[in-house]
């Protein structure tokens, strides 16, 4: 029997069935962040029987993503799979910020175009194109429950750009070839987490660190440790 990684590297890193399966978890993630985004809280999702596949679909989608990234890993040497992991990113938040900053933007702001456009928070949104996310563009939504928030969802963008960070680091040092390895960093983060969310202490990045993030990246790793 063949394994799921001789049959990715067959097929090039494209598995029968994971493109698919990403495809759905990442509509899951923008439909269920509509529901926080539109009402102001996530809290009816606990009074269903289905919550518990709820409260899993960003974490799966970085577990997964984890798996499938894992074999780039093991077939790229560090600076063809930083390259591919831009070309992954960048691209799309490129088209995704200019279609919203040019053409969705102004038809929903409640300023005027020029006002619009020399706003200083209208540039900051401009830096999503590289993973500094921001999500306030002037005068946009402003009837909504969180005012001027749009693409509230590309919070995950931050966690998921440190996730190819650990895993650079892990092809790097080798770590990567080594399940035992990778086992011990998933045991650090889940480790990490614990104390960053049970310690009282004031540290900087504290806020960051508390934050759903750190638990994604240990998902991110988890995927990496089934795949190894």
């Amino acid at each position: 029997m063949k394994s799921v990684g001789e049959i990715l590297d067959q097929n090039k890193g494209v598995g029968l069935g994971f493109d698919g399966m990403r495809l759905i978890l990442a509509l899951s993630v923008i439909l269920w962040h509509s529901f926080p985004l539109t009402s102001g809280s996530a809290s009816f999702a606990k009074s269903t029987v289905a919550w518990p596949i709820i409260y899993s679909i960003v974490p799966m989608f970085f577990a997964l993503s984890g798996f499938l990234v894992s074999g780039s890993a093991l077939r790229l040497t560090i600076g063809k799979f930083a390259m591919s992991r831009i070309l992954r990113i960048v691209p799309a938040l490129f088209v995704d910020t200019l279609f919203t900053v040019i053409i969705l933007a102004p038809l929903f702001t409640g300023l005027p175009l020029q006002e619009f456009f020399t706003n200083h928070l209208t540039y900051a949104y401009l830096l999503n194109i590289v993973g500094e996310i921001h999500f306030t563009l002037p005068g946009v939504f402003t009837q909504n429950i969180y005012p001027d928030v749009v693409n509230g969802s590309l919070w995950t963008i931050p966690p998921e750009l440190f996730c190819y960070v650990v895993m650079a680091g892990l092809i790097i040092s080798g770590w990567i070839r080594d399940w035992k390895k990778v086992a011990a960093v998933f045991i650090a983060f889940t480790i990490l987490y614990f104390v960053i969310h049970n310690i009282s202490l004031t540290y900087p990045g504290k806020g960051r660190l508390q934050g759903p993030g750190t638990k994604l990246v240990g998902f991110f790793v988890m995927g990496t440790l089934f795949y190894v």
